[in-house]
C-alpha cells in the first residue's frame, strides 16, 4: 500500500466516524484544499477536517491552516500514528 493509499484510507476512516453520528461527509478527493473532509450534520455547524497521518513526530496544523477563515464552521485537526488504530481530534482555533 503506498503512503497516498494509507492517506486515502485515513481519511475514509475519520468520515466513517462522522457518518455513524449521522452526518453527512463529503471528500475533496485530490482537490488540494486545506481541508479534507467536509462534515454536514443536522442542526450543528459544518465542520472541515484536515487529516494527517505521522511515523516519528506528531504531526501539527501549520500556520496556514490555522489561519484559515472558514466563516461558520469548525476546525479539525485529525492525526493518527502509523500503525496506531486510535486517531486524535483536535479542534483548531
Amino acid at each position: 500500500m503506498t503512503n497516498y493509499e494509507r492517506g486515502v484510507a485515513f481519511e475514509r476512516e475519520v468520515a466513517e466516524h462522522y457518518r455513524n453520528k449521522g452526518a453527512v461527509v463529503v471528500r475533496a478527493a485530490g482537490s488540494h484544499s486545506p481541508f479534507d473532509l467536509v462534515v454536514l450534520h443536522p442542526y450543528e455547524m459544518p465542520i472541515v477536517i484536515q487529516c494527517k497521518r505521522y511515523s516519528k513526530y506528531k504531526a501539527y496544523p501549520d500556520n496556514e491552516y490555522k489561519n484559515l477563515r472558514v466563516n461558520g464552521a469548525i476546525k479539525i485537526w485529525a492525526s493518527k500514528k502509523k500503525g496506531e488504530r486510535k486517531f486524535e481530534l483536535e479542534v483548531v482555533s
